[in-house]
């Protein structure tokens, strides 16, 4: 295992290799999205689904914003190192 660089750069660079995943991960959230809304559009909505579907829309909302950020920052990341290696 390579240990050379600062704990951030490790981080990124293991973070990005999993990158398929993490758009595996954000097609999944996104289809979730999707479910929720169709339910909230077709289902009943008493106050205890809306309390669930609620917290539904907070948590899944949340890692899809989390996992859209991972591949920002992957994104980034490559990009920064691409230009640096070409500087060499």
């Amino acid at each position: 295992m390579d240990e050379t660089g600062s704990f951030g750069e490790r981080f990124w660079r293991i973070a990005c290799a999993y990158k398929p995943a993490w758009f595996a991960l954000l097609g999944i959230e996104a289809m979730l999205l999707g479910l929720i809304a169709f339910s909230l559009w077709f289902g009943s909505l008493d106050s205890h689904t809306r309390a669930i579907m609620t917290v539904n829309i907070v948590l899944v909302g949340a890692t899809f914003l989390a996992c859209a950020s991972v591949l920002f920052q992957c994104h980034r990341y490559e990009r920064r190192n691409r230009s640096q290696s070409t500087r060499r």
